[in-house]
């Protein structure tokens, strides 16, 4: 018995041909809008990092791009997965 349909208007559903490359097309801009953090990509995961000496100053950073990043994919009409961000402080000595 197949699946009944359902009408889409603007999600790309998970596991199709075209969601890879539009999150392709998305995640390629991204390094432009950071002014403080650097950025890591894989294959559907970003990891942003702030290389500061001091957390405050850190935080103080991360609180400019953060919201720049949430407003960018709210304008790509992409849900943010809050839940799943987690914050890391490491240091390098």
């Amino acid at each position: 018995m197949p699946s009944p349909s359902a009408k889409i208007t603007i999600r790309v559903p998970q596991g199709s041909i075209l969601g890879p490359l539009l999150f392709s097309v998305f995640k390629n801009g991204i390094q432009l809008i950071l002014k403080h953090s650097r950025i890591t990509m894989s294959a559907d995961d970003m990891a942003f990092y702030c290389p500061k000496n001091s957390p405050i100053d850190m935080q103080s950073k991360l609180n400019v791009d953060l919201p720049a990043i949430t407003s960018r994919l709210y304008d790509n009409k992409l849900t943010p997965t809050v839940t799943k961000w987690k914050p890391m402080v490491s240091s390098i000595i």
